[in-house]
């Protein structure tokens, strides 16, 4: 029932009544009513380079319609435990769990931590207790979702090992939440994110990435301050951010017998 339930690459039982006319007309509507976003990276003149795309777009008959973006950070229920099978050769576990943040609270960056330290990275948790010293999975890793407040856990295990490896990413999960963890995983946790932020100054492309997202957000964040935000979070902070997260789904793909 959410929007991003729905797939980007559309549906096959929609394509029989696509025909080059219907195309071409969504083509043209998607062009002439869609907000239109620029970015320019690097050392330009600006002025100058307004004129240039006012002259390219002169040709088009805008008429831009807004869209209205709809997310909204929902609550986990009772847990729902799904399983699939199919002619794989090695298991697939995924764990979604609603955090009840987003990017427009002021946990958020507490919470990004607190992922990197449960299972961002190969400093986490999970990679170095379900992964290495348990050898329960191949790989291991946690990600957020910034504007729905999910964090999804996505592991590649063998198929007897799924109780032992999906109860002992939840023991990791419980022991951030408790606060068990060093000022040393911390300080790496966030040096690690600190890291990826500065990356984005190599690339044009994360550059936009990053400014284009902060579009949707009430509170826009620059790169140099969310720097600053993620150097300021201490293990109170983490902690706080991280109790309300709680498991929505379990996935499991399995092989077929």
């Amino acid at each position: 029932g959410e929007d991003n339930a729905i797939m980007d690459c559309g549906y096959t039982e929609d394509l029989p009544k696509i025909d080059h006319n219907v195309l071409y007309d969504h083509y043209k509507n998607i062009i002439t009513t869609s907000p239109i976003d620029i970015y320019v990276v690097g050392e330009v003149d600006i002025d100058s380079l307004i004129e240039v795309i006012k002259e390219y777009l002169s040709d088009y008959d805008f008429c831009i319609k807004p869209v209205d973006v709809n997310y909204g950070v929902k609550s986990a229920g009772e847990i729902r435990y799904v399983e699939e099978a199919m002619s794989v050769n090695q298991g697939k576990l995924a764990i979604g769990l609603r955090t009840g943040i987003n990017i427009d609270n002021s946990n958020y960056f507490a919470l990004l931590v607190g992922n990197s330290i449960f299972g961002a990275g190969a400093h986490s948790k999970l990679f170095n207790n379900v992964r290495e010293k348990l050898s329960l999975c191949y790989y291991a890793s946690s990600r957020l979702d910034k504007f729905n407040g999910i964090m999804v856990v996505s592991s590649g295990i063998e198929f007897e090992n799924y109780e032992k490896a999906r109860d002992e990413i939840f023991v990791q999960l419980d022991s951030v939440k408790k606060g068990d963890f060093t000022e040393e995983e911390l300080e790496i946790a966030k040096s690690f994110i600190i890291n990826s932020y500065n990356s984005y100054l190599d690339s044009p492309y994360m550059l936009k990435d990053y400014y284009y997202s902060m579009q949707f957000s009430d509170k826009v964040c620059s790169l140099e301050e969310a720097v600053a935000r993620v150097s300021k979070v201490s293990c109170d902070d983490v902690v706080d951010a991280m109790k309300n997260v709680k498991a929505d789904t379990v996935y499991f793909l399995k092989g077929r017998d």
